[in-house]
Formats: C-alpha cells, sequence, structure tokens
C-alpha cells in the first residue's frame, strides 16, 4: 500500500513506527542575537498582536477521546509547525492559531483503539472524483483510492469543520489484524495537492505531510 506522503515513503525502510511526541520538526537558527531594546520589543509585541488569528473547531463525529493536531508543512520549506495534539470532549476540540497557518495545513488523528501501522492517519478534505460541496457517505470513504490532505485554508476569524471517524480494519506492523481512524471531512473542502494512493480510504505519514500550495 502506499498512503504515504512523498517524504514519508522515504523513510519507511530505514524508521520504525513514531510516537506522537517525534512528529514534530522546528528550524533552529544558528548564532546568538543580541536582546532587543524596549522600543523594538514595543514594536513586535504590536506586531505580533495586529496578526490576524482564526479559531478551528473540529465537529468530531465517531471519535470522543481521540487526539487531533494541526500541521502546516509545505514542500520546500525547511521547517514544520504545527499545534499542541488535543483531545476530543462532546465531540469537539479548537486551536486559535495565526490565519496564515490554516494554508496548506493538514490534520492528524490518533485513537485510543488505533493499533498501529506504523504512521499517523491523517484527516481526508478530498476523495478523488469530488468537488468542493460534494458529500461523502462512509461506503464511498471506504473504496476510495486516491485522496488529498492539504486544506486550502481560510480567511476567516472562526471556522468549524466537520469530520468523521470510521473504525477502519487494517493490519499492524507485525501483520496481525486491527484497526485504524479513517478520518475525513463529510463534506469536501477545497484542497491543495498531492492526492495520495489511500488504504482502504487512509491516508497517513510518518514525519509530516507535505503540501504543494
Amino acid at each position: 500500500m502506499s498512503l504515504f506522503s512523498p517524504r514519508s515513503r522515504a523513510l519507511l525502510a530505514v524508521v520504525p513506527a513514531l510516537g506522537a511526541a517525534a512528529l514534530g520538526v522546528s528550524a533552529l537558527g544558528s548564532g546568538a542575537q543580541a536582546a532587543p531594546s524596549a522600543s523594538q520589543s514595543a514594536s513586535q509585541s504590536a506586531s505580533q498582536s495586529a496578526t490576524p488569528t482564526t479559531t478551528v473547531t473540529l465537529d468530531v463525529t465517531g471519535c470522543e477521546g481521540c487526539t487531533f493536531r494541526l500541521w502546516q508543512a509545505i514542500d520546500g520549506r525547511p521547517y514544520v509547525w504545527h499545534t499542541k495534539a488535543k483531545k476530543v470532549q462532546d465531540g469537539e476540540v479548537a486551536w486559535t492559531v495565526p490565519t496564515g497557518r490554516t494554508s496548506s495545513m493538514s490534520i492528524t488523528v490518533q485513537a485510543p483503539w488505533d493499533g498501529g501501522i506504523g504512521a499517523v492517519p491523517n484527516v481526508v478534505f478530498r476523495y478523488a472524483g469530488k468537488q468542493p460541496g460534494d458529500t461523502v457517505t462512509r461506503a464511498e470513504a471506504a473504496k476510495a483510492k486516491r485522496a488529498a490532505g492539504c486544506w486550502v485554508g481560510t480567511e476567516d476569524s472562526a471556522i468549524t469543520i466537520p469530520i468523521t471517524v470510521a473504525h477502519a480494519r487494517t493490519k499492524a506492523v507485525d501483520g496481525s489484524p486491527t484497526h485504524t481512524p479513517r478520518a475525513y471531512t463529510p463534506t469536501t473542502l477545497e484542497w491543495y495537492a498531492p492526492n495520495m494512493r489511500t488504504y482502504r480510504g487512509i491516508i497517513a505519514n510518518q514525519d509530516a505531510f507535505y503540501c504543494h500550495s
């Protein structure tokens, strides 16, 4: 099966299954810098406070207690941004993030009942053949052969994204039968490439899901 993002596939031969804590990647600058002056600090603080933000709420069906995380990994950029992982309570989970981070956003999901396929499942924003606004049934999601895990994003100050999660029958790393979350938006959203091959409607990654904006 080939359900991983392009950079993830290159890691499969050498990297074991990764836990959530191993997924974050950040860019670290080299060399010390002088501390900013009081006026510079005030200017930077004002600039940061003026940065528009968006509250992203996930309305989750079928995965109470599951953990979600928002990501922005853009092909060609040297770093990956992500939020803290949060657990679904009463069917919802939310973050307030810089609005610019919603462009090329991907979302991962981890379930307490996930048997482990050696990668972390991603939310599907669009299955092949679907256009923005099209509905997606559970049967269509299960049979889909290709999918996109990158969202175009929004400029709104708040947005709620419905997500459906199914217990998909899969195989664990050792070949034993297990279940893995098949997570998707029941209404197709605008997406960015790549369109990945799925395994029973599931896409996943081992490092981050890189998007082509």
